[in-house]
């Protein structure tokens, strides 16, 4: 949906908070594109909150568009970034694993 205002930073925070906990984690992605198209900082936080909730719902396969969002705005990841990803990650190729068997 297209706003006819643009948002603050602080509500498109709320709304990824709000996705990440409705278990709508592509829409917090697509705010996050969103905020990125409005010229607005992404911050590793928003990102954070996102790999949590990815985590929670057991959806490993969009850890690569958030590495491919933390390349392309160069953000600086953090330890529970490293952590959450590196985790993800793990689990998707157990999953991959066990798909194939």
């Amino acid at each position: 949906m297209k706003f006819e205002i643009t948002p603050s930073l602080e509500s498109y925070k709320e709304l990824i908070k709000f996705c990440c906990s409705s278990r709508k984690v592509q829409l917090a992605l697509d705010i996050v594109n969103q905020i990125s198209q409005d010229g607005l900082s992404l911050s590793i936080d928003m990102l954070n909150c996102i790999l949590h909730a990815l985590e929670e719902n057991h959806e490993c396969n969009l850890v690569r568009r958030i590495y491919s969002v933390i390349c392309c705005h160069n953000l600086k990841p953090n330890a529970e970034t490293f952590r959450r990803m590196i985790s993800l990650s793990v689990k998707m190729k157990i999953l991959v694993v066990h798909m194939r068997c």
